[in-house]
């Protein structure tokens, strides 16, 4: 497993070929692009066939992709924290957190 931070914040870990982050839409979610983002280092850490999820513990639902998906389509913004590149969440499947994977 691999644990990723940024500035001392847990950022998310890895796990396996499994890249899992705990998120709370109305804080994390790019409105204006309809996007979620990841940062652009953690990004080249993962293998093109790693599985991202992402899950909002308030709302009860994963969004999963996969970092391929990420790096073909994705777009890259930088607002002062860093790179970070911003995918649409149409490219995302929707799960319940009762349909998590095993990892």
């Amino acid at each position: 497993m691999k644990n990723f931070s940024y500035n001392g914040k847990h950022i998310g870990k890895l796990e396996g070929d499994f890249f899992y982050k705990k998120v709370d839409k109305s804080k994390h979610f790019m409105k204006i692009y309809d996007s979620w983002a990841i940062d652009e280092r953690v990004l080249k850490d993962l293998a093109p066939i790693t599985k991202i999820y992402y899950e909002d513990i308030k709302l009860k639902t994963i969004w999963a992709t996969t970092a391929k998906e990420w790096t073909e389509k994705g777009f890259e913004r930088d607002f002062g924290f860093g790179k970070q590149i911003f995918l649409k969440e149409v490219y995302f499947t929707k799960q319940s957190s009762s349909q998590r994977p095993l990892f």
